[in-house]
């Protein structure tokens, strides 16, 4: 028998040792309850990370006090640490600057990936149109999407099918990362949990169990949850919790450069804040005053020499007066913050936004292709288990509307699932090149291409009344390149 405390020990979820055991636990009818009490115990260093993503790109401060990043790990913070930093001194200057890179990168990969819909193909036409009707009317690619930004992200997304009691209906939620956990058993899910804190009573947690025939709910605290209500059908011939992972080992993009980002944060904070708090020059005054053992006069004299520039000094002779000149090295400091912020994009597999404004209207596709080679090796990887995923989902709704929405009744037997890249590209120079490689394209094709609304027909009557171009030079989409006679 599976002795289900030693799995605490482990802090990976899916580590696959701690799925098979748990799985075993289960098949050896070990309490539930316990089995989701070790899932969160393991669950818990993950959690904390994912979580502190999540609060991340919320743009919300830590609620940490954070004094020494040497000795935690910045992927624990839950949020942005530089807007937590408070005011050694009210006369101290307390700049708290953030670039958010973090949304920047999940933004550029999620757009990159998915900013084009999914598209599907089948040589069963009738059951395509259904399927696109259905993606269409259930807002997929959205979904989708939240799916995406939560992966990048956190690793991970989650998206639960449900149906409303009394309706034919099937809901699609997408669902908080550090709130779910699937087991596997030969890369199918078996079993999903949901659970959360009661809002009431933090010490306290809701939990839904899945397995592929029901739901069942549990509340407690951790160690001592009970069954709240009995077992329900869901509905669903398979577990309804679909995870979309980032990549097999669910880490997300952003979490490998969080300590950059703080960093950069530093930097740049501190610099505004001496900017603002020194000025260029202060007028040194030796002899004309002291200093006094009353600190609400320091205090009061140290307010003048804000507001005024003047510093007072004592002298054992006569008296002086002179600047005191501040230089900073501007080039040093925007190297440092150049550097930085060119090693968060190149570790995040992520590109500058900045650098496609700059990149010149003759940059081919094939350069821009190269500009987002790190990219795409990473969005390969989430294609996999996002197309993995997503067949699975619609197996799900295929399987649901077959017996109870027969009005969307589609198979998923010869289903091809392709997701296209966004990347940006210089039309023109494309097909510039296209043409020079020997390529013919009808005007129906260019059109399709280039961003204008052309009606064609018109066009090519203009075209040929004003000379500018000779019918025979035109390729119609439905003409042949040669004609029997230029054959023979």
């Amino acid at each position: 028998m599976v002795d289900l405390d030693n799995l605490r020990e482990y802090t990976n979820i899916y580590d696959d040792l701690v799925q098979a055991e748990l799985i075993q636990a289960i098949r050896e009818n070990q309490p539930i309850n316990k089995v989701i009490d070790v899932i969160i115990d393991v669950d818990w260093n993950r959690r904390k990370i994912q979580y502190g993503m999540y609060r991340r790109g919320l743009l919300e401060p830590t609620t940490q006090d954070v004094v020494d990043n040497s000795t935690v790990d910045p992927r624990t913070h839950d949020g942005v640490p530089i807007l937590r930093r408070t005011n050694a001194h009210e006369l101290k200057v307390n700049h708290r600057n953030h670039t958010p890179f973090f949304n920047s990168i999940v933004g550029n990969k999620t757009g990159y990936f998915l900013g084009k819909p999914v598209s599907y193909s089948s040589e069963d036409k009738n059951n395509l149109d259904l399927l696109k009707d259905y993606i269409k009317l259930k807002d997929v690619d959205a979904v989708l999407m939240d799916a995406a930004s939560s992966a990048v992200a956190e690793g991970e997304g989650f998206i639960l099918l449900s149906s409303p009691e009394g309706k034919n209906d099937v809901i699609l939620n997408t669902q908080k990362s550090f709130h779910c956990v699937v087991l596997y058993e030969n890369q199918l899910p078996v079993y999903g949990l949901m659970y959360y804190p009661d809002l009431s009573d933090t010490s306290q947690y809701n939990a839904f169990w899945y397995d592929e025939v029901f739901v069942t709910e549990y509340a407690g605290s951790q160690g001592d949850m009970v069954v709240t209500k009995d077992p329900v059908i869901h509905l669903f011939e398979g577990v309804p919790l679909v995870e979309f992972a980032n990549n097999t080992n669910r880490l997300s993009d952003t979490e490998l450069t969080v300590g950059l980002q703080d960093v950069y944060d530093i930097l740049d904070s501190d610099l505004s804040s001496e900017i603002t708090q020194l000025r260029l020059a202060y007028l040194m005054l030796k002899g004309f005053g002291t200093f006094s053992d009353d600190e609400n006069k320091n205090e009061a004299l140290l307010k003048m020499f804000k507001q005024t520039g003047l510093l007072l000094a004592d002298a054992e002779s006569g008296v002086d007066a002179k600047f005191i000149e501040k230089n900073l090295n501007y080039q040093s400091i925007e190297y440092a913050k150049n550097d930085l912020q060119r090693r968060i994009y190149k570790h995040s597999n992520s590109y500058d936004p900045d650098m496609l404004s700059g990149i010149g209207s003759s940059v081919t596709a094939f350069q821009i292709r190269m500009m987002f080679n790190a990219l795409e090796q990473s969005t390969i990887k989430t294609e996999v288990e996002f197309k993995r995923s997503l067949k699975y989902m619609l197996s799900l709704i295929s399987k649901y509307n077959a017996s109870y929405n027969k009005e969307f009744s589609f198979n998923l037997e010869d289903l091809s699932v392709n997701f296209t890249r966004n990347i940006p590209s210089n039309i023109i120079m494309d097909v510039k090149e296209a043409r020079e490689a020997g390529y013919m394209l009808s005007q129906n094709q260019l059109n399709n291409l280039l961003p204008l609304e052309v009606d064609q027909a018109i066009n090519r009557e203009e075209l040929e009344e004003e000379g500018d171009l000779m019918p025979a030079t035109i390729v119609d989409d439905n003409m042949n390149d040669t004609t029997e006679d230029e054959a023979e």
